[in-house]
């Protein structure tokens, strides 16, 4: 949360004065009579604003500031739905989407639920959605706790009435879907990409490595996939992809303030 702060003050003698703040938090002192601090969690924080003249006089000020956190409290919704694992959610603009194993699930506001779809041979990874279409990724399965047998890929316009998309490339599993630069690139075993502009008709990319990719990541006009054994491609349009550098394994990436930060795991 950004938080602007305002202070004012002068000298009996006319002397300039300067406005120090001390956020604590191992955050740098800031200057000025008017800062933005941003605070990474809710609570309560002591605040301290001097006021310093040229000749080294100085007057305190502390004051206690408390931050709400959206984030702290949880209500559990949707009971009774589904107890199957829920895996991917997302907001299209309209509406929340919550895909999991054999079912999908939407929501105008977060707190009402709707089971839409029982789908109990087949798991959903991932959800993407372009503004008007949404697409759902993963895998048919004999159970919803056996292996993977084929690919999924199932497209809705309203998050109620789901239709399945045809594509060549056979592998057992795609891991994760991303839309960006007009168009869906879902990633997945033996380093397959699909790409599709419109989430119906699908076309193979060249990914350039067979290892599995698991996470792919669309930000700052490119997509960025990751897997096992430092793999990790990138593409600027979702149709050329090329291999780049990475220290290690990454099972999630993802951009913030103009980084990509990705994070290991087990695969």
């Amino acid at each position: 949360t950004d938080v602007t702060f305002i202070a004012s003050a002068t000298d009996p003698d006319g002397d300039p004065v300067t406005i120090q703040w001390n956020f604590g938090e191992n955050q740098a002192e800031l200057t000025g009579g008017t800062v933005t601090c941003r605070f990474i969690k809710g609570g309560s924080r002591t605040v301290q604003c001097s006021a310093i003249d040229g000749r080294g006089g100085i007057a305190t000020k502390s004051f206690l500031v408390t931050v709400d956190d959206p984030l702290i409290s949880w209500t559990r919704r949707g009971g009774g739905l589904t107890t199957n694992p829920l895996t991917a959610v997302i907001h299209d603009g309209r509406q929340f989407v919550a895909a999991g194993y054999g079912v999908i699930l939407t929501s105008p506001d977060g707190t009402a639920w709707t089971r839409r779809q029982d789908r109990a041979t087949e798991t959903c990874n991932s959800v993407a959605a372009d503004g008007t279409r949404l697409v759902v990724v993963g895998a048919y399965r004999a159970t919803l706790s056996s292996a993977p047998t084929a690919a999924l890929i199932a497209t809705s316009m309203d998050g109620m009435t789901w239709q399945t998309a045809s594509f060549a490339t056979e592998i057992p599993e795609f891991k994760d879907v991303a839309h960006g630069a007009g168009r869906f690139v879902a990633v997945g075993a033996r380093g397959v990409i699909l790409q599709s502009s419109d989430g119906l008709a699908w076309a193979a990319a060249t990914s350039g490595t067979t290892q599995d990719l698991h996470d792919v990541h669309f930000a700052a006009g490119r997509f960025v996939a990751v897997g096992p054994s430092s793999t990790i491609v990138t593409s600027t349009d979702g149709i050329t992809w090329q291999s780049r550098s990475l220290s290690g394994a990454a099972a999630r990436i993802t951009h913030h303030r103009g980084k990509w930060i990705a994070t290991g795991g087990m695969f």
